[in-house]
């Protein structure tokens, strides 16, 4: 991708199986994102009796469908969603990932907390 060279850091959600189909998922996190910084969600998913291993299945990226509020302070945090733009083919095994990204330059990163996850 584009910023490979600037990702700091990310975290990768356990496998979540799921009981019931789901057609998208929500992202919900609080998050401190300093000016030039990025913070790019990502999902991976497999549907019912799909020949792709979870291993092999592609992340793709979602979108942040929350407005855009930029912190204020550096200790300041802002509640924001992700989601896919469309439904997806059904699914029950997914992950989610959160990339983090800044130029080697930055002297700050952005941080998240209170990270929920909810298949819909």
């Amino acid at each position: 991708s584009e910023y490979r060279n600037l990702i700091r850091s990310r975290y990768i959600t356990k496998t979540v199986n799921t009981l019931q189909s789901a057609t998208n998922v929500s992202v919900t996190f609080d998050k401190n994102q300093p000016p030039g910084t990025g913070i790019h969600v990502y999902l991976k998913r497999t549907e019912p009796n799909s020949s792709v291993s979870f291993d092999d299945a592609p992340y793709i990226e979602l979108t942040q469908t929350s407005d855009e509020i930029d912190a204020v302070t550096s200790d300041e945090y802002v509640k924001v969603e992700y989601r896919h733009p469309v439904n997806l083919a059904e699914f029950n095994t997914f992950a989610v990932k959160v990339v983090f990204t800044a130029p080697s330059t930055s002297n700050r990163y952005p941080s998240i907390k209170n990270l929920r996850v909810v298949a819909i």
